[in-house]
């Protein structure tokens, strides 16, 4: 709190559940459903394990897409400040799940498929 500023302390940090903070709970909230579900599918029915599948395509295209989004959509760096900015990285998480998936399904998939075809691991080539 700077010297100029009289307000009390409480004005300052209001409870409210935009912004970061909001999002900040949503994100607990769908950890611990997904979570839950994890516990109560069988493990690779859940959520956890089809995010975990995807998290790769999901690592390449995510921090470009929510720049790209930021930029031409408002022209401000991503963020969450606003009911704007909020939007813009709500649609560009989506579009990063989807372009992640598609990047699973018509990429990751064949080429990790053929390599188990090709390569056959054995236990007793790993004892040598």
């Amino acid at each position: 709190m700077s010297q100029g500023d009289n307000r009390p302390l409480s004005a300052l940090h209001r409870p409210e559940l935009g912004g970061v903070r909001g999002l900040a709970i949503l994100m607990m909230v769908l950890f611990h459903v997904f979570l839950i579900a994890g516990i109560l599918l069988d493990n690779r029915a859940s959520p956890n394990h089809y995010l975990g599948t995807i998290t790769f395509g999901l690592y390449i295209v995510r921090q470009g897409l929510n720049h790209l989004f930021h930029d031409l959509y408002i022209g401000a760096i991503p963020g969450v400040s606003t009911p704007a900015t909020l939007l813009v990285t709500t649609v560009s998480v989506a579009t990063s799940l989807l372009l992640a998936i598609a990047f699973w399904r018509w990429f990751e998939k064949p080429l990790t498929d053929r390599g188990l075809r090709t390569f056959r691991y054995s236990a007793a080539m790993a004892t040598q």
